[in-house]
């Protein structure tokens, strides 16, 4: 029974973008290689805050793909058994490490 709850409460957050009021929402669509639409969201778009948002991209990137995976594997690796003392330590520290430049570039974004 509490599969099925964690399932159906799964189920409803993956639908929650789909339900939700999109009347008074635009998209922010951009396109740095071609000319900026004219609407009230890409009057406000400037060459700071393209880049702005580039490196917002690139860290959220560096943290979540990069960083994040690092961590997950590396505290998975530890659960092997029959590994030498001094691979342990490695892999937690590098654990430790990813999971703390992860927190660090997520407080950042």
């Amino acid at each position: 029974m509490e599969i099925h709850h964690q399932l159906l409460v799964s189920l409803l957050f993956l639908l929650l973008p789909l339900c939700s009021s999109q009347e008074n929402t635009r998209s922010l669509a951009i396109d740095v290689n071609g000319p900026v639409e004219t609407s009230p969201i890409s009057e406000k778009l400037n060459p700071k805050l393209v880049y702005e948002i580039k490196v917002h991209g690139f860290m959220l990137w560096a943290a979540m793909g990069v960083l994040m995976p690092i961590g997950i594997i590396s505290i998975r690796l530890m659960s092997i058994k029959d590994q030498p003392i001094i691979t342990l330590r490695r892999l937690f520290f590098l654990h430790v490490t990813s999971q703390a430049c992860f927190i660090f570039l997520g407080s950042l974004i």
